[in-house]
Parts: C-alpha cells; structure tokens; sequence
C-alpha cells in the first residue's frame, strides 16, 4: 500500500449563551461550525472490498431553548435544532488492501456517488405540570424536518430553505407519571 500524506486539517468553532432573565425565564442559544479537510472516510462496499476516499466535511448547528416557570408547578419550555452536515469527496478512491492499508482504485464517483447533503430540524414544545408530589403531567408537541441527498456543492442557506420545503412530521403526546406511596397504602389496610 502507499502513504498518501493527505493534509488533514479539522478547524471548529462554538459559541452559547445562557441567560437568566427572572426566576421564571431562562433562555440559552447554541452556534457550532465544523470543517474537516482531507478526511478519509467509508464510501461502500463491492464484491468483499471495501472502498475509501477523501472528503471534505462541513457542519453547523444550531439550538436554541427556552423555559418560563409558571410557578412550582407547572412550566413551559420550547427547543429547536438545526443540524447541517455537507460531506464532499475528491474523485478517486481507494481500496482497503488485505495488510490494513489503502491503495489506489480504479473506482471513482462515477462508480458510486457518495457526496452527502444531510439537515435536519425539530422544534420541541412541551407544558409540564406537577400535579401532586412525584406526579408530573408533560403534553409535547414535535414537529422535525429531514432531508438527505447527494447534492453536498450547495451551501447551508441553500441546503436549508430546500429543507424547509419538505414534508413536516408532526407529533402530539401526553406523558403521565403517577407516584403510588406502597407504605401509605399499607397503612391503611392494617
């Protein structure tokens, strides 16, 4: 097999705030970006060999999330993510040889297009209330948005509005958990 000294670069960056604005708000926002250059990864699998190939990789995501107390009680609180991946490839790929190294394939993207434009979205709305000591009541509403193609040239403003124009997931639950005191019972019985 060869060396092929690729210049694997990886850069990210994050940034949250969190912000108490009473004893009843609270509020925190996420920003995070990531670029890998040069990475190797998977492309598939053919006939018992296994194929590899340099790629770019892209990511930024987003979280926000909200939460206002009511009282002791009963509370609301409101979450949305956004996660965007791009992986690129170069053309050529490699093939992983039986001593555990890569050597040159005559396989390229026209064989197989492993190019990835991965985002999703989910929005998270949820009322909790206590209703009696160890019992607590949460109502949920999620709504989530995914798309995956192989279009990985388009940017995150790109890859998001065609996000947005994609079918959405709704979900409504209801959670109840009711606490039983075994030994309360007990009592009474006896």
């Amino acid at each position: 097999g060869e060396d092929f000294n690729e210049k694997k670069t990886e850069t990210e960056f994050g940034l949250g705030i969190g912000v108490r604005a009473s004893n009843k708000l609270n509020f925190e926002l996420e920003f995070g970006n990531s670029n890998k250059s040069d990475d190797v990864g998977y492309v598939y699998k053919e006939n018992n060999e296994v194929y590899f190939g340099l790629r770019d990789v892209k990511s930024i995501e987003n979280n926000m999330s909200l939460n206002y107390n009511f009282d002791s009680y009963k509370s609301i609180n409101l979450k949305l993510r956004q996660f965007w991946s791009s992986a690129e490839y170069n053309n050529n790929f490699f093939l992983l040889s039986s001593s555990g190294k890569r050597e040159k394939s005559s396989k390229n993207t026209s064989d197989y297009d492993p190019n990835t434009n991965f985002n999703l979205w989910n929005f998270d709305l949820g009322f909790n209330w206590e209703f009696a000591p160890g019992s607590k009541a949460t109502l949920l509403y999620r709504n989530n948005i995914f798309n995956e193609d192989n279009m990985s040239g388009i940017n995150y403003y790109t890859s998001s509005k065609n996000l947005f124009e994609m079918p959405m997931n709704h979900q409504i639950s209801l959670r109840v958990n009711y606490f039983l005191d075994f030994n309360l019972l007990k009592k009474k019985q006896s």
